[in-house]
């Protein structure tokens, strides 16, 4: 399998940080979806879009409600979850996760970003 075959879930709460990163993503082979918030991935993942790995800002505006992260990990499995995070003090907070990476944003992030996930897709691979 390659990385043209992993589908990714990147959530920001800036829809112009998503729509930045999934150019970038998608310039990598990857097929990319977008949310803001956790409801809009509940929205994708009740129509059958469950990614392969999912890009999470801990700072979405409904991401601390309990409700919401129980329904998106039941329903995902245990998909690997990569944490971009501005406050690296929100990344403790879900630390129960399926955390394969956490990643601070910064100018330099979407590089690190794209190291973690063809790391983890290699890994899938094997």
């Amino acid at each position: 399998m390659n990385k043209k075959n992993f589908s990714l879930l990147i959530t920001d709460r800036n829809r112009h940080v998503c729509e930045f990163l999934k150019r970038e993503m998608a310039s990598e082979g990857y097929s990319v979806q977008i949310a803001i918030s956790c409801k809009e991935i509940i929205k994708l993942i009740y129509n059958n879009n469950i990614p392969d790995i999912l890009v999470l800002d801990p700072d979405l505006p409904d991401v601390y409600e309990p409700a919401l992260l129980k329904t998106i990990f039941e329903k995902t499995g245990n998909i690997p979850i990569v944490l971009h995070t501005l406050n690296m003090d929100d990344s403790k907070k879900l630390l129960w996760l399926n955390i394969a990476g956490i990643i601070e944003k910064n100018e330099t992030s979407i590089e690190t970003l794209k190291d973690v996930i063809l790391h983890i897709t290699k890994e899938y691979c094997l």
